[in-house]
């Protein structure tokens, strides 16, 4: 739930203590503070203190208010979206309209969580929360023009601008804008230079538009800075691509099977291997099904192997493709593609690669490695005669 921290954190934040207090059971006797101890507890207090005559209006929408992040806590949305209409007749805060344009967005009110959110940049209009919520609604429904105008907007106003610029650069590159990502990262790079996981995804901006030097570039300083691949798990694999496109093929052969043998039951890292080994001329027939047997051939992209091995048939491949992108949501059907691609060039089948190939680089979506590679290949191919 995208929206849910935005929720709670407001409530929890803003709401003060005082409105706890109770009226103390002997009549005539001053109130005193009581915390309640229990969710119980405390819902009762905040229905005493809605329910009581005479409250100020603060107090009584600061109730609302709470009451509406139990209701938010319990899943039950509808309940805190109207306790904060309720909050919100009492007292115009921004907090409160914050709060339910979350509600909104998590319960999919697109066009009333923008609204909500655009009050809050009238009642804030030097404050970038607003303009971020409405970014994030934006991303949520695809909307690439209003997102990019909204972080704009946050980045102008914001202290730190890295967040937005992270995760704008992260949108653009999911869609393909790699120019856009690229001058993201480097922002950011420009305030953190250090900051691994910015140089990898550059690195992977990069790889996608041809730009191969700058991503090795990029990768190399990150993996010098994270030896261990804790912070970009991805740029010892991902730095392959740029180097097996340049065509130094003992070069990416020694770091794919430095890859392969660190993860030695991941069937994308021995199919990668498979096809820098085709093109630096080194098959291993005996060592590709060595390696198999650490795999679960059964698990996509498991039958990709066993297609390889013969086991199974490329009916049975594709079926398992589709059976894998029903269960998560993925594209794993353009996977097919272009791991069928390679084993038809391996086979010789030239024509029925770039087929492949050409519906891989079409299909896939572009923050995958498939995508990216494809289009390699294709580049290969303009290039051979």
């Amino acid at each position: 739930m995208r929206y849910g921290w935005l929720v709670l954190t407001t409530f929890l934040v803003v709401v003060p203590l005082p409105i706890f207090k109770v009226a103390a059971a002997e009549p005539g006797s001053a109130p005193s503070l009581v915390l309640p101890q229990s969710r119980e507890q405390l819902l009762r207090a905040l229905n005493a203190i809605i329910e009581a005559p005479g409250q100020t209006p603060e107090k009584l929408a600061a109730a609302y208010g709470v009451r509406a992040a139990l209701s938010a806590q319990a899943m039950n949305f509808d309940m805190a979206i109207a306790d904060l209409t309720s909050a919100i007749k009492l007292q115009e805060k921004a907090d409160f309209y914050f709060a339910r344009a979350g509600l909104y967005a998590l319960t999919k009110q697109y066009d009333e969580a923008l609204a909500d959110f655009g009050t809050v940049i009238q009642l804030e209009p030097n404050a970038p929360r607003g303009h971020g919520g409405r970014a994030q609604v934006f991303r949520e429904i695809g909307d690439d023009a209003g997102y990019a105008a909204e972080t704009d907007a946050v980045i102008a106003m914001a202290p730190n601008p890295t967040v937005p610029l992270r995760e704008r650069a992260e949108v653009y590159f999911n869609h393909g804008a790699f120019e856009k990502a690229i001058a993201d990262y480097t922002a950011v790079l420009s305030r953190q230079p250090d900051d691994v996981d910015m140089l990898a995804s550059r690195g992977d901006a990069e790889t996608s538009i041809g730009r191969y030097l700058p991503a090795i570039a990029d990768y190399e300083v990150a993996l010098r800075l994270d030896p261990d691949g804790k912070k970009a798990p991805y740029a010892r694999i991902n730095i392959i691509q740029p180097i097996y496109a340049l065509g130094r093929y003992d070069e990416a052969l020694a770091k794919a099977v430095a890859v392969a043998d660190a993860a030695p039951d991941n069937a994308y890292r021995l199919l990668a291997l498979e096809a820098v080994r085709f093109r630096a001329g080194r098959l291993d027939v005996k060592d590709f099904a060595a390696r198999a047997r650490h795999i679960d051939l059964t698990k996509w992209p498991g039958p990709m192997i066993a297609l390889t091995l013969g086991s199974i048939s490329e009916s049975d491949a594709r079926s398992a493709a589709v059976k894998a992108e029903r269960e998560k949501d993925e594209s794993q059907t353009c996977e097919f593609s272009f791991y069928r691609g390679q084993q038809q060039l391996m086979g010789g089948d030239r024509a029925a690669a770039m087929d492949l190939f050409r519906r891989a680089a079409a299909d896939c979506p572009p923050g995958f490695t498939e995508y990216s590679w494809a289009r390699i290949e294709l580049e290969k191919a303009a290039a051979t005669p």
